[in-house]
């Protein structure tokens, strides 16, 4: 599963949860986020709750298709024609029908970090504003 609108992202790490009170818990997993098809059609094909989400994450939902990217290695023909296949969400919000400031239905409060070319995830999950942290597409960065 991978993040549209503004950075994508990229998955099969463990999701790292950070501290947060359970009633904010509760509200925050289930609000609701747009799927996309992909990276460019920006049509929604479905929604899903930021906690099924996180879930399909964390249970390698893309497993296959990140280790399949990763053997072609980033910036490969091969690499960005399956990057641009994958399915995408959108944490930031609800749209519908296609994502665009003028659909936008219902605002989670999110905000997507695409960081690259960091080795260590340890200075992202110890940030107190960083809800959940996973490895990248590549392989080279976190999301």
């Amino acid at each position: 599963m991978r993040v549209g609108c503004g950075g994508v992202a990229k998955t099969i790490a463990p999701l790292f949860l950070l501290p947060t009170s359970l009633y904010q818990k509760i509200i925050i997993l289930n609000m609701r986020t747009s799927l996309c098809k992909n990276l460019t059609k920006s049509q929604i094909i479905g929604t899903d709750t930021i906690d099924g989400i996180l879930l399909k994450i964390r249970n390698g939902y893309t497993k296959d298709q990140t280790l399949l990217a990763r053997s072609y290695g980033k910036g490969t023909p091969a690499y960005d024609s399956l990057k641009e296949r994958m399915e995408t969400f959108t944490p930031n919000g609800y749209f519908n029908p296609k994502r665009a400031v003028a659909n936008l239905v219902d605002f989670t409060g999110f905000i997507y970090l695409d960081f690259d070319h960091i080795n260590s995830k340890k200075i992202i999950t110890n940030t107190p504003f960083i809800f959940s942290c996973w490895s990248s597409l590549s392989g080279l960065g976190f999301g």
